[in-house]
């Protein structure tokens, strides 16, 4: 789905709640709860940011606004992703690959073994991830209110914002 304003995200990420049973992954979605609030509340201090700064629905309001919705959206599709893997992983054979307690050969438990493992580095990759976005948004939050009315300084920080939605797109998946 694509987002065009910092309230879109926000009331995305308010219906993006992760839940798992697995207990393999109860420290995961502890850390993915804590960044999910986390960025909520930089989301609504970047939205009080570029209200006090620019009249609201402006261009450069509204400029802002998509381009910081668009670099969220990263986070959005690494939650989705990170529940799909989740909703899919079979604690109980992971367990029992652990033990080694199946009725295959020791190669192929390796094999499987390494598998899940490889899964559970993607979802901590995935949570490294955005949180380095969340870092680099929060960084907008000065440059915004730094603004002021001289196109100059303006344009100066709408490249160093345009410059960090470039960097981003490479994070998406």
């Amino acid at each position: 789905m694509k987002y065009y304003s910092i309230s879109e995200i926000k009331n995305e990420l308010c219906n993006h709640l992760i839940t798992s049973d697995k207990i393999i992954f109860k420290n995961s979605i502890k850390s993915i709860e804590e960044q999910r609030n986390r960025f909520y509340s930089i989301l609504v201090q970047l939205e009080e940011a570029l209200e006090n700064r620019f009249k609201q629905k402006s261009f450069t309001y509204n400029r802002f606004d998509g381009m910081i919705a668009e670099v969220s959206e990263n986070l959005i599709n690494n939650y989705d992703y990170i529940k799909k893997i989740m909703d899919t992983f079979d604690d109980s054979e992971y367990k029992r690959l652990q033990a080694f307690h199946l009725a295959i050969p020791k190669e192929l438990q390796y094999q499987k073994l390494e598998m899940y493992e490889d899964t559970i580095d993607k979802i901590s990759d995935c949570i490294t991830e955005n949180e380095k976005l969340i870092i680099k948004i929060e960084g907008i939050i000065p440059e915004i209110i730094k603004l002021n009315d001289r196109a100059e300084e303006m344009s100066e920080s709408s490249k160093k914002i345009e410059e960090f939605v470039e960097q981003l797109k490479f994070y998406k998946q």
